[in-house]
């Protein structure tokens, strides 16, 4: 039986990669949440035996050790989609320590404890697949989102690194960057700035959580066994 480990799968793009795993593989799911809590209680209303959930706060250093210590507990995690991220919108010099280090902590330094508590597993089994959520302006950098952009750039080289570091061990490490999606995160954006923001896309739309998810669902399959340390723009063309 395989396992895959999901974080922040009650957000637009974990949750609906926890449903793609959940519909089209009989993989065992470990899913790490915060909030939304129903979307999870839907989830293991709908395939009650496959989850194992944990509600987590990752700006809580008590809960995040908490957690590494059960995830410690199993004796193989196969596969980790690194889905949990903050994102707060605001000038550098109006956003305060607190909103700073929260989106350090959520983005980079908890995905790379978790990441290397996973990935000590997928060593010691000579197996593994890891995909990382970053982002477009993590390559390009947003105005009003800079410490977000920094996280993810980070994200990005982490990944490109361990690709390198694991690759020995048959654990391929990619990370997927997506552009402007319609999850909850986009939703402070006004209608103004998106439809702005929409015009310069190729395709004129936002995209969906759903193609975000599938191809995540392909880094993870064998068809990707020779993709490793690539970064995956899904973006509608705008970079």
């Amino acid at each position: 039986m395989k396992y895959i480990l999901i974080t922040g799968a009650s957000g637009g793009i974990g949750y609906k990669v926890a449903e793609k795993f959940l519909n089209d593989t009989d993989y065992r799911v470990i899913l790490q949440y915060n909030t939304g809590v129903h979307k999870i209680a839907e989830l293991e209303k709908k395939f009650p035996y496959r989850i194992e959930s944990h509600k987590v706060n990752f700006n809580l250093e008590t809960e995040v050790e908490g957690f590494r210590k059960t995830l410690k507990k199993y004796k193989h995690i196969d596969y980790l989609v690194v889905s949990s991220g903050i994102s707060k919108i605001s000038t550098i010099n109006f956003l305060s320590d607190e909103s700073l280090n929260e989106i350090i902590e959520v983005n980079l330094k908890v995905p790379i404890k978790i990441t290397k508590t996973v990935s000590e597993k997928m060593v010691h089994n000579e197996f593994g697949k890891i995909v990382m959520i970053a982002s477009i302006w993590g390559m390009t950098g947003a105005s009003c989102e800079s410490v977000y952009s920094a996280t993810k750039a980070g994200i990005i080289s982490f990944a490109n690194s361990l690709a390198k570091e694991l690759g020995s061990s048959n654990i391929n490490v990619n990370t997927i960057s997506p552009g402007f999606i319609d999850t909850d995160m986009n939703f402070e954006i006004s209608t103004t700035d998106r439809d702005i923001f929409l015009n310069e896309v190729p395709e004129r739309r936002a995209g969906t959580p759903e193609e975000v998810a599938n191809a995540i669902f392909f880094l993870l399959s064998n068809e990707a066994n020779y993709i490793n340390g690539t970064n995956l723009k899904i973006d509608g063309g705008y970079l």
